[in-house]
């Protein structure tokens, strides 16, 4: 930004966030807020939008004719707003759109909503922040909104739900339940969980300075998780910096940077009732799996997924329905092949699908060949099918 944005567009902008700084919803909040929250051009890394000026005058005189005095009042009332301006838009282009882009569209998926959402919010003097998760119990992650207020962050979404009502959708849908939450702002701070260790030169987004741990402020029940690596006296150069991973969409996935002592490895303030995998990256480029895949409870008490062939357990899978006609293939971790394969099934049905040879204690994966979404990892109890989707 230094080298491309003319200065005159960040003295505009300084001004223009001055003058929002000014109204009564906004003049109580403190100066360093104001610079995190207030000030900047940009929410995330959507190209800068010269529209702060056009959306003070449309959002503005809203909130001056209601009279709020605060900014949490300000949000809800401007959220409720942007619920008439803005909708969720699974198939808008192009993926990761510009301010006037999602503008002009009405809509787009939730990255697009926040960063439309926030920067007209920050444009109307609201102190307001992007949330983020990579999700544990489905593919792929989410965005979100926090509004400051009297020292505190309320969450909500934009153009949806309000301060207050999204944090109680978060912790009471078990597919939605996250396992460590980031916030996104511009004041850099230390990468969560790896202060204790030298960087290993490993690049992944939860390494950016700009993101701050917020975990604490959405988990009901975190733990630290303390997992025993595996395989850690097989390999030379393994690294003190480890990765606590999920499987999302067809990859094992950082969730958090941790650190690792001797055979422990230690990730703190995390969310239970998740699959995970614990993983190195002593190439800087590759990551590495040091553990088998294992589930950590509400109480952080692990299960590691160790498959045994010698006991085989029979089970019949249902197919989805909308692809009954696709071809399915059950596959188990195998710890030694760090990878899943491929098991033989024993009979197919146009609805089902059995098995007579799945190894006892193994973390199983049944798929079509397809690439969709929401292929889940899962494991068999109790002669069930667990999948971490259906905790509460």
């Amino acid at each position: 930004d230094i080298r491309t944005l003319d200065s005159a567009f960040l003295v505009r902008n300084i001004d223009l966030a001055f003058e929002a700084w000014r109204k009564p919803w906004a003049r109580q909040v403190p100066f360093p807020v104001f610079c995190r929250y207030i000030l900047p051009y940009r929410i995330s890394r959507e190209y800068p939008s010269g529209l702060r000026k056009e959306m003070m005058d449309r959002f503005i005189p809203l909130l001056d004719s209601a009279g709020v005095s605060s900014p949490l009042e300000a949000c809800s009332l401007l959220n409720r707003k942007l619920a008439t301006v803005m909708r969720y838009k699974k198939n808008s282009l192009p993926f990761y759109p510009t301010i006037e882009e999602t503008y002009a569209w009405g809509g787009a998926r939730c990255e697009g909503l926040c960063d439309l959402g926030l920067f007209v919010m920050r444009a109307a003097g609201i102190p307001v922040v992007m949330d983020k998760t990579l999700w544990t119990r489905m593919d792929w992650g989410h965005n979100w909104g926090a509004v400051w207020h009297e020292g505190r962050f309320h969450s909500f979404a934009p153009g949806e739900q309000l301060p207050g009502e999204y944090l109680p959708v978060l912790n009471s849908r078990g597919h939605l339940r996250p396992a460590k939450v980031y916030r996104s702002h511009f004041d850099p701070c230390p990468v969560s969980g790896s202060e204790e260790v030298p960087d290993d030169g490993y690049g992944t987004w939860l390494k950016s300075p700009l993101l701050e741990d917020a975990s604490m402020e959405y988990l009901d029940r975190p733990v630290d998780v303390r997992v025993s690596t595996d395989r850690i006296r097989e390999f030379a150069h393994a690294s003190g910096q480890v990765y606590l991973c999920a499987y999302n969409y067809y990859e094992w996935e950082p969730v958090a940077v941790g650190c690792r002592t001797d055979t422990t490895c230690l990730f703190r303030q995390v969310g239970g009732d998740n699959i995970f995998i614990v993983a190195d990256s002593p190439a800087a480029g590759q990551l590495r799996f040091l553990t088998a895949p294992f589930h950590a409870d509400a109480h952080g008490h692990i299960r590691k997924f160790i498959p045994r062939p010698d006991r085989p357990q029979a089970f019949t899978f249902p197919k989805r329905k909308r692809l009954l006609k696709r071809p399915y293939t059950l596959h188990y971790w195998d710890v030694e092949a760090a990878a899943f394969s491929p098991l033989e099934y024993g009979g197919t049905s146009d609805s089902t699908q059995s098995y007579t040879n799945i190894p006892e204690n193994a973390l199983l994966w049944f798929t079509v060949p397809d690439r969709i979404v929401n292929q889940r990892v899962f494991f068999l109890e109790n002669d069930s099918v667990i999948t971490m989707n259906l905790i509460r």
